[in-house]
């Protein structure tokens, strides 16, 4: 039951020295380009990758040491998201404000999906709709007027 196979690499039993060090050194490179590449997004993926191990193991050795250490990560994870909402004492470090212009960008969505739910409205069609269906706020604050997308990160 190993759940970060990338992050495994460098704990495997099964793998020789030198696999675990270039595994390590692989690793630390992203962790470095993450960091310097200021992304809170990939650093919280990050911890959450190393965690996911962590209770991996946690639960090989003993699984009242892994529901312990599940129960902690839920209750980090909640604060955590509470932070991304501009809520709770990690606020200031884990908000962005493109985490507003996100669910702007929802809010859209959800209205299109509204009015035209038998029909939608195309895989090249959310950039113009978004510019009709956007709320108000994100013409009057940030990101303002001129702001257009062109597509769903998803599509």
């Amino acid at each position: 039951m190993i759940l970060n196979p990338k992050l495994s690499g460098v704990i495997s039993f099964k793998l020789s020295g030198l696999l675990k060090k270039s595994h390590a050194v692989s690793k630390l490179i992203g962790i470095f380009c993450i960091s310097i590449s200021t992304s809170i997004q990939g650093l919280v993926l990050v911890a959450i990758g190393i965690f996911s191990l962590l209770v991996a193991i946690a639960f090989k050795r003993s699984i009242f040491l892994g529901f312990i250490l599940t129960l902690f990560g839920c209750i980090g994870g909640f604060i955590a998201s509470l932070g991304l909402l501009q809520i709770g004492p990690f606020a200031k470090y884990l908000y962005q404000e493109s985490t507003t212009f996100r669910g702007d960008y929802w809010r859209a969505g959800i209205k299109m999906a509204q009015e035209n739910l038998l029909t939608g409205v195309g895989l090249d069609s959310y950039g113009d709709w978004y510019r009709v269906l956007r709320p108000d706020r994100a013409l009057k604050d940030m990101p303002g007027v001129a702001t257009m997308t062109n597509a769903a990160h998803n599509v």
